[in-house]
Order: structure tokens, then C-alpha cells, then sequence
């Protein structure tokens, strides 16, 4: 894992800047931001930073822009189901985003479609977000009874063939 705010390098294209967010991915992907640093030359313009997977980047010489800080323990991890208490979406989280000021970030993803036919996204605040409480299926202990079959599971019995 790379620090945050430290400058770095992508192997592929040269471009250098300093690690600004983090942004782990449900597919297993992990990308880094890095932001370039403002020339002297043009002060009042701000060049535009970009993302690298993590094994494209290498940590420079260059010193870091901060001390080690330590990042905010997020209670949630990828694939975990919860809800969005301002906009009670009710869905997956499948991105987490850390910025360089501690700022953290979840995408949380609907199995619901909108009207327009794409999946509900949103970006929110880990704080904004509740665990989504799972009820168990509990089988009636007479289940076997009111069926005159055992619940669940597979047959031993194979059906006849002609």
C-alpha cells in the first residue's frame, strides 16, 4: 500500500505528483491519485491531476508533502450492505475512496434500476451510512409436517426416467 502524500511516479508514462486518494474497487483493483505539483511559472494555474492502478506506480525521493498521518477506520468494507440515511438508498458498497485529509468516501450501489434504465449510484461520507440489519430465515420445526417433506436440501431420490 502506498502512503498518502507521498510523490510518486507512474512507470508507464512518467507522469509524477503527489498521492492525493486512494480508491480501492470491489473487483480487487486498487488506484492511486496524484496530482502534479504547480510550476512556479504559472502559479494561478492548477494542472489536472490523474489515477494509476497501483502496480504501475513507484514512490519517488521527492519528500512528502506531510507527516505520516494516521488514516480514519472505516466500520465498512466492500460488498457489505448498507443504507444511506439521507437518501435511504439501500444497497452494496462496491468503491471506497481516502483522501489526503482524511476525508472518506463509499460508493453505494443499488440492485434497483432509476427510470433512465442504469443502476442507482451514490458517492457518500462512510459516516452517512448504516449497516443494513439482515433477518434471518428461521425453518418451522413443523415444516416437515405440514409438507410431508423434509425442508430444503437436495433429493436422493432421482426422478424416474421412460
Amino acid at each position: 500500500m502506498i502512503q498518502l502524500g507521498v510523490h510518486a511516479r507512474d512507470r508507464l508514462s512518467n507522469f509524477t505528483g503527489y498521492v492525493y486518494c486512494r480508491c480501492e474497487m470491489y473487483n480487487g483493483n486498487v488506484q492511486y491519485g496524484l496530482q502534479p505539483q504547480v510550476s512556479n511559472d504559472k502559479p494561478y494555474e492548477h494542472p489536472s491531476g490523474k489515477t494509476f492502478d497501483e502496480q504501475q506506480l513507484e514512490v519517488t525521493t521527492a519528500p512528502s508533502i506531510l507527516s505520516p498521518m494516521e488514516e480514519p477506520k472505516c466500520p465498512f468494507q466492500i460488498g457489505d450492505k448498507v443504507v444511506d440515511e439521507v437518501s435511504k438508498l439501500e444497497g452494496t458498497v462496491v468503491e471506497r475512496i481516502m483522501f489526503l485529509n482524511g476525508c472518506m468516501y463509499l460508493n453505494v450501489e443499488s440492485s434497483k434500476f432509476a427510470d433512465n434504465g442504469k443502476l442507482l449510484s451514490v458517492f457518500v461520507p462512510y459516516q452517512r451510512v448504516h449497516p443494513v440489519k439482515v433477518t434471518a430465515v428461521h425453518v418451522s420445526e413443523n415444516a416437515e409436517k405440514t409438507t410431508g417433506r423434509r425442508p430444503g436440501g437436495p433429493t436422493r431420490q432421482a426422478p424416474t426416467q421412460r
